[in-house]
């Protein structure tokens, strides 16, 4: 069975489809490199923040999430071009827990002020406060 021309062009614009959307993929990537800290109140317990982290993680651009609830603040880091502070502020109220940003600063200025590698994953997450939520 012979290939006409009109197949051979479809097969060809099929695989450049294909091959377009796989590198648009790639390159739609986010790459984390701004820190905000949030000042979030309400925050009661390990619940809370288990609450809040996977709000903020279900966000375009949004590399990690660290909860302090007795310090009542949330570390996020994140792709400046994906997201903003404000936003994230917004979807951590949004989620019922009043938020405002404290500081923003570039994922190389937080690293040289705290010393963590934004991958080092020491969990700020103080789990149960002897409440039923927990």
């Amino acid at each position: 069975m012979k290939i006409g021309l009109v197949e051979k062009v479809l097969i060809a614009l099929s695989v450049l489809v294909v091959l377009g959307s796989f590198a648009f993929a790639i390159a739609a990537r986010s790459k984390p490199d701004s820190v905000v800290v949030l000042k979030t109140l309400d925050m009661t317990c390990g619940s809370c923040a288990v609450t809040i982290e996977k709000t903020l993680l279900g966000k375009p651009g949004v590399g990690e999430v660290a909860v302090d609830v007795g310090a009542a603040q949330v570390v996020v880091i994140y792709d400046a071009r994906a997201t903003s502070p404000e936003m994230l502020a917004t979807a951590v109220t949004a989620a019922g827990y009043r938020s405002g940003i404290v500081q923003n600063l570039s994922l190389d200025r937080y690293r040289e002020i705290t010393g963590q590698n934004g991958s080092d994953k020491k969990p700020l997450i103080k789990i149960g406060c002897g409440k039923e939520c927990c």
